[in-house]
């Protein structure tokens, strides 16, 4: 048997990474106001307001301006910044945090999805079929990768 306990805090930026994933970003800001100091969870915020177009009426708080676009050297803050650069239109450096993502969290479905879809962008068809033929075979990832495959070709047979 396993228990699972989790402080309010690392729920909220738990939460909060997911409903940015899901791009759910009115739902962003009220699952934030648990945890609104954390660096990552006010970037969220600040993407948030910025697809609900109220980023101009109020910034989330951060503890630095560079926070915003978590320019830390921590490792853990690749994930994050894949992301943002990806909102940003900077499809390479997404790829680039993507891969570092990748070589401290390891294989994970999330991240592979992430790959799929820079790659796509980029136009790196190839590179997006290695990427969707590993998430067919991840649990519950199967249908996202064959709609999202490249057109005209399915990635199961």
């Amino acid at each position: 048997m396993v228990f699972l306990g989790l402080s309010p805090r690392i729920k909220a930026f738990l939460t909060v990474d997911y409903l940015a994933w899901q791009g759910r970003w009115s739902e962003v800001v009220s699952a934030a106001k648990t945890n609104p100091r954390n660096t990552f969870v006010a970037c969220a915020v600040a993407q948030a307001s910025y697809h609900t177009g109220t980023l101009t009426i109020q910034l989330p708080y951060l503890p630095s301006p560079p926070d915003l676009l978590l320019f830390s050297d921590k490792q853990q803050a690749h994930w994050k910044r894949s992301d943002l650069y990806f909102d940003l239109g900077y499809l390479n450096m997404a790829l680039h945090h993507l891969t570092e993502a990748m070589e401290f969290y390891g294989e994970r479905p999330l991240l592979l999805q992430r790959l799929a879809l820079v790659n796509l962008a980029l136009t790196n068809i190839s590179t997006a079929k290695v990427y969707l033929g590993t998430l067919t075979r991840a649990p519950f990832q199967g249908r996202w990768a064959d709609i999202i495959g490249p057109p005209g070709k399915r990635t199961r047979g």
